[in-house]
């Protein structure tokens, strides 16, 4: 195996995702998408659109129910506040609707061990943000990943424009090294949004270098099965 890379995206931008998976399915990706959110902004049509990029392959975990951030969360209430709070209502209505919800991904990529250690309990993996390149770099069987970020534009920052260069860089350290890239983004959008969001253009470089240096895709939680 030269490498794999796994594609991840957060929060709810459930339309340009789903407008983004013919182009995911025609290069042969599988991505994972962490649902925030959920269930209150996840109605009917929400549900179909998540069917449908299931039936695509793609895997959908768990990302809170309101997005708080786990660490200031957690400055006033305990881990079984946070669980009953962000975690146990969400995995309930995501299990209950079918979806097999095994991962999960730190909202402002924000943890604490204490927590980590809970949350492994109830998921085969979890994600967070990596620092470095090289914490990017996942093995078969980690349960704890650190994304890279692929986001193009950054939210309320309209002038800012992220090259994908590192990214690239980045598929090559983990294709040398027959790692895991782990990366993610958020909204998948041809320009600045009022969320972080990745071009289409950007998403189709990092696809076609990873085709090009012989690279597979796999989800999150097949990162965990080994």
């Amino acid at each position: 195996m030269a490498g794999a890379v796994c594609l991840t995206f957060d929060d709810c931008t459930l339309d340009s995702w789903v407008d983004a998976a013919p182009l995911l399915t025609l290069s042969r990706a599988r991505a994972t998408f962490f649902i925030s959110y959920f269930p209150h902004a996840v109605d009917g049509a929400g549900l179909s659109k998540l069917d449908f990029l299931a039936a695509a392959g793609h895997e959908l975990g768990c990302h809170s129910v309101n997005h708080f951030h786990p660490q200031r969360f957690l400055s006033v209430f305990t881990v079984d506040e946070y669980l009953r709070t962000e975690v146990l209502p969400a995995v309930r209505t995501m299990r209950g609707c079918g979806i097999s919800c095994t991962s999960w991904c730190y909202p402002f990529n924000a943890s604490t061990p204490e927590l980590q250690a809970r949350l492994a309990e109830l998921f085969v993996i979890q994600r967070g943000r990596a620092e470095t390149p090289e914490q990017a770099l996942a093995a078969p069987g980690d349960r704890l990943i650190f994304g890279r970020s692929i986001d193009t534009y950054v939210a309320g920052q309209p002038d800012r424009v992220n090259d994908v260069a590192p990214i690239l860089a980045l598929l090559e350290q983990a294709a040398d090294a027959d790692r895991i890239a782990v990366l993610y983004g958020h909204d998948i959008a041809p320009a600045a949004t009022i969320a972080h969001a990745v071009a289409p253009q950007a998403l189709m470089a990092i696809i076609n270098k990873a085709r090009d240096l012989g690279m597979s895709f796999v989800t999150a939680s097949e990162i965990a099965n080994g």
